[in-house]
């Protein structure tokens, strides 16, 4: 179905001469080059449409049969759906398609000029499907939870770090900074070296201005851990426990910086803003992290990025929905 059409030869003077095949002809070849990434139209994709859908309903009226047309249509139909977001995208964003819509006036019906509305409702019903899985995976784990407490118990050394690390994220929640810094060395001393309980108390120490200690612990801890992308991820998400947004933000965009691939980075990086009320830069960063992560086999980071972004998608409401990633 699809023609190879050079950009100059989607530009007939009037398209409205045009039969239906000619223009479903063009509107294939328009998505071809959404698709493949090369220089197109947007707009012209939705007027095409327009056009096809009017003659469609113009030749039912007249009682003319146009089976092969309307099965054409349903594919092209499904190739936009497909590429909504990219074509979404394309178009500009909310604000623009506002304008194009005003400018055009679109029928109800036509739900191409809609995109931003379309791909909203769209997340709305997944939503329930998105609830259910991640509800099946609580349940998952707390049958795990249970197998894991009778039979794969750890030893006590580890459970003492665990409980420790556990107090001590509550009391800096609670502002008990010197309690919980306690906490930590309570579990350091049936744990000593561990790498978790060393970089929470490098983040106390922190927060109570011992700035040099801190430091010292904060350079132990990423040799420990491997390197500085590692580490980040770690501080990242420890930020994000503790409440400490803005630190989180800082780290998650250096880790961005030092590898742009990060799935975690942009998934820490967007709950980040969530947190900070940056709705539209956490819904950005949600969908680069999703992406990243099915590109790199991350099936459980992708589980986990989807059940945010529909949480987010749903708090948001009617918003308007932009998606370019924002590092600052």
């Amino acid at each position: 179905m699809e023609k190879n059409v050079s950009a100059e030869e989607l530009k007939p003077d009037s398209t409205h001469l045009l039969t239906t095949d000619e223009l479903l002809d063009q509107v294939d070849t328009y998505l071809t080059r959404l698709e493949r990434g090369y220089p197109t139209e947007p707009v012209k994709i939705l007027t095409l449409l327009d056009e096809v859908q009017a003659k469609l309903d113009e030749a039912e009226k007249q009682g003319i049969s146009k089976i092969a047309e309307k099965s054409h249509f349903d594919y092209i139909i499904a190739r936009v759906k497909k590429d909504a977001l990219k074509l979404f995208r394309l178009l500009g964003g909310h604000s623009a398609l506002q304008i194009l819509r005003d400018e055009h006036k679109p029928a109800q019906s036509a739900w191409w000029w809609f995109l931003d509305q379309w791909l909203a409702e769209q997340a709305k019903k997944n939503l329930k499907k998105n609830l259910t899985i991640f509800l099946g995976i609580v349940g998952v784990l707390i049958i795990l939870g249970l197998v894991y407490q009778f039979f794969l118990a750890p030893d006590p050394a580890t459970q003492a770090a665990y409980n420790a690390q556990t107090d001590a994220q509550r009391e800096i929640g609670e502002g008990k900074l010197d309690v919980a810094l306690q906490s930590v060395d309570k579990g350091l001393q049936a744990k000593p070296g561990s790498p978790e309980l060393l970089l929470l108390k490098a983040v106390i120490l922190e927060k109570l201005g011992q700035n040099a200690q801190a430091q010292d612990l904060f350079t132990q801890v990423e040799q420990l851990l491997g390197n500085r992308e590692q580490f980040l991820q770690a501080r990242s998400l420890l930020n994000l426990q503790i409440g400490d947004a803005q630190a989180a933000k800082n780290d998650s965009t250096e880790l961005i910086q030092i590898n742009p691939q990060s799935a975690e980075g942009y998934y820490y990086l967007g709950q980040s803003n969530q947190a900070l009320g940056d709705l539209q830069s956490a819904l950005a960063n949600f969908q680069k992290a999703s992406d990243l992560a099915q590109s790199q086999n991350k099936p459980e980071l992708v589980a986990m990025v989807r059940v945010n972004m529909a949480y987010l998608i749903q708090s948001m409401g009617g918003q308007s929905i932009e998606l370019t990633p924002t590092v600052e």
